[in-house]
């Protein structure tokens, strides 16, 4: 190195340790995202073309229970083909969705009937066709409708078609919903399995949750439990609660129809337990917070919340076991763990939750629920000091002690005879052990140019984890380029462990 000296100032940044924790849940469920959905149907209102759209639109805002006014009927009344069958059924939908909106049955009973009579007609068709006829107290033959579900049912296997199948059933007899009821363990088998976590079907969240709604109306006007066992059931409503954003307003009607029969007290509910407070956790803000509701972000009633066991992921020690959470909302919607403890050492774990109702009702994912929380620990810089040595003559050494919070005033010159020697140890304030950390290097920038040469301080034998970091500058002349000239040295010291930065 050219030059003969250095101007050094030094600034040691440091995080401060802290409890840091985030939240995954095995079963993967989230609350719906009820406000995106409202939107949607709710831009959709004031910008339509369609009637389909708006169909979606005004059942969809109704199935969140807000009710559209009927100046939308006019709407309606112009949009409507009454020789199209699907824009027939688009229409009735939309006309029942709102307080007072009676179309002429008259008007549409023509094109009603050839499609029910048509050898062209797809499954979907005839499904348009039956419920446009209940929709508007039109009688229909249902043994016509079941010979014509029957001749369909050899031409397209379809799991679409199938769907509309029993969405059809759902508008005839008791006896004929219960045959397509019978069926739904076998339509169940033929969605796809992703991960193992989730159940779908080809098509996307659309066709998923369409078929998903016509399991519960065909078995409900059969009167007979869904014939879907819980586990399936809790990977069709983890593949639901993926769905944040949906881009048509059909997958948004059909996923709001899933979402709030799955919330429903008549059918087996999915618990949902998710996070609820900052995931810093320190002395002020001790306790894991969760919420335990259903997929509409509702209560599910008075639960035994309880933490199994919270283990540390790198060896499995277990530092809590078998403690109750406690209610913190009125409604029971919310439950708090205090997990702030200074004998529990830095660390990863996970927290597993068991939920035991207190209430009658059928629920599902009561077990298997975890939660992944950091814990970080405050921390303090120790022991910091910085030698300049003749690098011929180690025993000729000058030593600049550091504490913090004082700064060095001293400008220090250095030449490329000599060695920057720094060393440092890093103390948890809980325990009061020294610990060693991810990431600890010496960064020098030159202040003209700004430029940047970092070197990585490295942990000492031992357990006191003294950190060293040596600079031959005439050996490391090449990393500043022989550049010489005042640097600003900076101690930087970072772990997944520790919590923000402070400098020094």
């Amino acid at each position: 190195m050219k030059s003969t000296s250095f101007m050094i100032s030094i600034f040691v940044l440091l995080p401060i340790f802290s409890w840091c924790a985030t939240s995954t849940v095995a079963n993967n469920l989230q609350s719906a995202n009820l406000d995106g959905l409202k939107n949607q149907f709710q831009t959709a209102m004031k910008s339509f073309s369609d009637v389909a759209s708006l169909h979606y639109a005004l059942a969809g805002i109704k199935e969140l229970d807000v009710q559209a006014p009927d100046t939308f009927c006019n709407d309606i009344k112009r949009l409507v083909d009454k020789s199209n069958i699907e824009s027939i059924y688009h229409a009735t939908e939309a006309a029942k969705s709102l307080a007072n909106c009676k179309l002429p049955a008259e008007d549409y009973r023509s094109t009603i009937s050839s499609t029910i009579q048509s050898d062209k007609s797809t499954t979907a068709d005839i499904y348009y066709a039956v419920r446009s006829s209940v929709n508007l107290g039109v009688n229909v033959d249902e043994a016509t409708i079941e010979k014509r579900l029957n001749s369909l049912a050899k031409t397209d296997d379809s799991v679409l078609s199938q769907g509309y199948a029993l969405l059809t059933g759902a508008q005839l007899n008791h006896a004929i919903a219960k045959y397509y009821a019978d069926t739904i363990n076998d339509l169940v088998q033929q969605a796809d399995e992703v991960d193992g976590r989730t159940l779908q079907y080809e098509g996307g969240v659309g066709a998923t949750a369409l078929i998903f709604n016509a399991f519960h109306e065909v078995s409900e006007k059969a009167d007979s439990p869904i014939k879907i066992d819980p586990k399936q059931l809790m990977k069709f409503a983890s593949y639901f609660s993926t769905k944040r954003h949906v881009a048509t307003l059909r997958s948004a009607y059909y996923l709001t129809k899933a979402f709030k029969y799955l919330s429903d007290t008549k059918n087996s509910i999915p618990v949902v337990v998710t996070r609820v407070n900052p995931s810093t956790i320190h002395s002020q803000n001790p306790s894991v917070l969760i919420s335990v509701t259903n997929l509409f972000g509702q209560s599910v009633g008075e639960m035994t919340v309880m933490a199994e066991s919270a283990k540390r992921k790198d060896d499995g020690v277990v530092v809590v076991s078998k403690q109750k959470l406690t209610p913190k909302a009125s409604d029971f919607s919310v439950y708090e763990l205090p997990f702030y403890d200074k004998k529990i050492p830095r660390g990863f774990y996970t927290i597993h939750l068991s939920l035991t109702p207190r209430t009658e009702g059928k629920f599902i994912g009561l077990t298997d629920i975890t939660i992944d929380v950091k814990v970080t620990s405050e921390g303090t810089l120790e022991n910091a000091e910085l030698n300049v040595v003749d690098r011929d003559n180690t025993a000729q050494a000058k030593t600049y002690k550091l504490t913090y919070p004082n700064s060095l005033s001293d400008k220090l010159e250095i030449d490329y005879h000599q060695k920057l020697i720094m060393k440092f140890q890093i103390k948890d304030k809980q325990t009061q052990e020294f610990i060693r950390v991810h990431q600890a290097f010496l960064r020098f920038t030159n202040k003209k140019s700004n430029k940047e040469v970092i070197y990585l301080a490295e942990p000492t034998d031992g357990d006191n984890s003294l950190y060293k970091v040596e600079v031959d500058l005439t050996t490391n002349a090449n990393d500043f380029q022989h550049q010489s000239g005042a640097y600003e040295l900076n101690l930087m010291v970072g772990d997944a462990l520790l919590q923000n930065g402070f400098s020094w």
